[in-house]
């Protein structure tokens, strides 16, 4: 069985033009390329995902709420 499935995708002229001059400097296939860069696009999601979540609890403990509660908290720091 197929570890992989096969996709068609569409894209305007002008980007796909830029696409294949990286293609041919790096000398990689456009499945090659579109792995990468779904696998970083993919990264960088999850990354932010994290970031925003300790947020919200950095939020909660906190009790933050609005951006006046930020600043009165910088100002309780530099007191």
């Amino acid at each position: 069985m197929r570890k992989t499935k096969i996709l068609t995708l569409s894209l305007p002229k002008s980007f796909f033009k830029k696409i294949k001059k990286i293609l041919k400097e790096e000398n990689l296939t456009q499945s090659e390329f579109f792995r990468e860069a779904l696998r970083v696009y993919l990264k960088e999601k999850e990354k932010w995902r994290l970031i925003r979540e300790k947020g919200k609890l950095s939020a909660k403990k906190f009790k933050i709420k609005t951006e006046e509660d930020i600043e009165r908290i910088i100002d309780e720091i530099r007191e």
